[in-house]
């Protein structure tokens, strides 16, 4: 993204906050050019008490006597304290909180537009990157607002009113003080060039040590178990290495910015006093007008000076604006029609007709699928790893668009359906369970917050999990931490399962739902998918036999494909390896090696 178009996104949002705006401006202005009336109040002061003549702004007085001179000293010094502190006040509370209300607003996109991504797009940039340029990356704009978009507009009066100044007193003196800029703008555009190709290289390191903080943490159990630790450190450690060469490149083009800087306005500095003071001794200028000339050179290479620090923000706000652009303007691979329409389901008939699928990889996943899944029935879905089981959930949640082929709910395309009505209709039990930090009620209806106590307790009670949530120490009150950490695997996935139910589906899609289940709990629950399927189509993938064998349908894929469909009484007769499959080990096999 172009360094323009980044700077369009704030200057939009500064649209919408003009009043907010030019009050910090305005207050920003005063605190500039408040201090600068000190170098002019002490000219005066000097040239009173040793010429008796008081000149400001071309406006002269002959005060009566030296305490004269002193009074008004004393007065404008108060003055200029009293404007600077109550303007400092102003400009830095309004200047937060319009930097504020800016990354709010920007980070609040940014999670909406991330949270609607399509799954590919999410493993594309991985959960650490988006993390980095949720919090990272907005918190960096903060200072781009402050010491870009501010300083930047009050640094054309902060350098400009002394330099009419500098001009007003002495044009020719004011050229020979001014003449070190030139070579020090050009030094600093092209050291600008350079530090922004560090801070983007500076940035992109930082975010793959925060996503391999990510994994790490997050697959710490495999971590420990593989006894991985010393290798996870040395990859830590190396990626930690490399952010930090990166960042000191970036503070070097910075020093090197900032020593031009001081050293270019140092000579100035040395050229103005050598030449001012000749033309003192001449009798040319008179010492009060060259202390004011030497303080006005003062402000006006302080702009300067401080620029080397609003190049460092600039730049940094700039590569973090590109990041965060780029994530908001990233096409989701899933989209709605333009005019399409919520999806009404009556009896909840599933149809898959010539559906095929495939990730980024382009390896096939799914071939020519067609299958017609019946209305208010239970049916099994069964294959070996890999062979597209969940793939074929997700298609029919539409979290995923098939390569090729339709999926039709009701004689209705569900990729011309409103995703909203389409998802609040199928409910969807993944792999494995994910539950949030908060308590057991607020896990459970996460879909439904207006859910009332006797509805939580009543899925709760579907799914087997009322037992054991009353045993708990504040029921369904209890905090079970991040990620269900205070539970076990099937506890939570019993949770999961409620909260699927409380959402009312007219569908029911299940992936292993009974995996972390002990004989007892699996009973119960598959007791109540087989009663649900009165209510609603129940669609459930398992490698258990005792989970399928009461379905209505049992579809068999293997490699993609359709291999063999039909009840558990019928695939024994006729599928051989269904039969092999099933006298294996009894009813609580897991047979999905039989079917690779």
């Amino acid at each position: 993204m172009k360094p323009n178009t980044s700077i369009r996104v704030a200057l939009s949002y500064l649209k919408q906050q003009k009043l907010l705006l030019g009050s910090t401006l305005f207050w920003r202005v005063v605190h500039e050019i408040t201090p600068m009336q000190v170098p002019v109040i002490t000219g005066a002061v000097i040239d009173g008490l040793t010429n008796h003549t008081i000149s400001i702004y071309r406006i002269n007085w002959h005060p009566e006597s030296p305490v004269a001179v002193l009074q008004f000293a004393a007065i404008g010094l108060l003055a200029v304290a009293f404007l600077r502190g109550f303007s400092g006040y102003a400009w830095t509370y309004s200047t937060a909180k319009l930097s504020r209300n800016f990354v709010t607003d920007l980070r609040k996109k940014l999670v909406e537009k991330i949270l609607f991504l399509s799954l590919d797009v999410h493993k594309q940039y991985g959960a650490g990157d988006l993390l980095d340029r949720t919090l990272k990356d907005t918190a960096a704009t903060r200072a781009f607002m402050e010491r870009v978009f501010v300083q930047t507009f009050t640094s054309i009066v902060r350098a400009g009113y002394p330099i009419i100044m500098l001009f007003l007193i002495d044009p020719l003196l004011a050229l020979i003080a001014l003449s070190v800029l030139p070579p020090q703008q050009f030094i600093s555009r092209y050291l600008e060039n350079k530090l922004h190709i560090a801070t983007q290289k500076s940035r992109r390191s930082d975010s793959r040590l925060m996503s391999a903080m990510k994994e790490n943490l997050d697959g710490i159990e495999t971590v420990q178990t593989l006894n991985n630790e010393q290798v996870s450190i040395e990859r830590i450690g190396s990626r930690a290495e490399n952010l930090e060469v990166d960042q000191l490149r970036a503070n070097q083009i910075t020093a090197v910015l900032k020593g031009s800087v001081w050293l270019l306005t140092g000579i100035g500095f040395a050229a103005t006093w050598w030449y001012g003071g000749l033309m003192v001794i001449s009798g040319k200028m008179s010492i009060g007008t060259l202390v004011v000339f030497s303080g006005f050179v003062k402000y006006a290479y302080r702009p300067f000076r401080l620029f080397t620090g609003v190049v460092k923000a600039y730049r940094r706000g700039l590569v973090s604006l590109e990041r965060i652009y780029e994530v908001l303007h990233t096409p989701s691979s899933l989209r709605e029609k333009e005019h399409a329409k919520p999806l009404s389901i009556d009896r909840g008939r599933i149809e898959l007709r010539n559906v095929c699928f495939a990730y980024r990889t382009n390896q096939p996943v799914l071939e020519d699928i067609n299958l017609t899944l019946e209305p208010c029935k239970f049916t099994a879905i069964v294959g070996g790893s890999g062979s597209g089981k969940s793939s074929l959930l997700r298609l029919m949640v539409r979290l995923y668009d098939p390569s090729r082929g339709k999926i039709f709910i009701d004689g209705q395309d569900i990729s011309k359906v409103t995703l909203a009505s389409l998802r609040s209709r199928i409910a969807v039990v993944p792999q494995s369970p994910i539950l949030f930090s908060g308590t057991v009620s607020e896990n459970i209806c996460l879909a439904r917050p207006d859910a009332s106590r006797r509805e939580i307790e009543e899925v709760a009670r579907l799914s087997s999990a009322l037992e054991f949530v009353k045993r708990l120490e504040n029921g369904f009150d209890t905090y079970i931490g991040p990620g269900g950490a205070n539970l076990s695997g099937g506890e939570a996935q019993r949770i999961t399962i409620a909260r699927a139910l409380l959402t009312r589906p007219k569908i029911l899609l299940l992936d292993e739902p009974t995996s972390a289940l002990d004989a007892d709990s699996e009973s119960i629950l598959l007791r109540s998918l087989v009663g649900l399927k009165e209510k609603m189509t129940v669609i459930v993938v398992s490698h258990r036999l005792e989970t399928i064998r009461n379905a209505d349908k049992i579809i068999i894929l293997g490699h993609g494909r359709v291999i063999q469909e039909g009840t558990h009484v019928e695939l024994l007769a006729q599928s051989a390896a269904y039969r092999e499959l099933f006298a294996g080990d009894g009813s609580r096999s897991d047979f999905s090696a039989g079917l690779e």
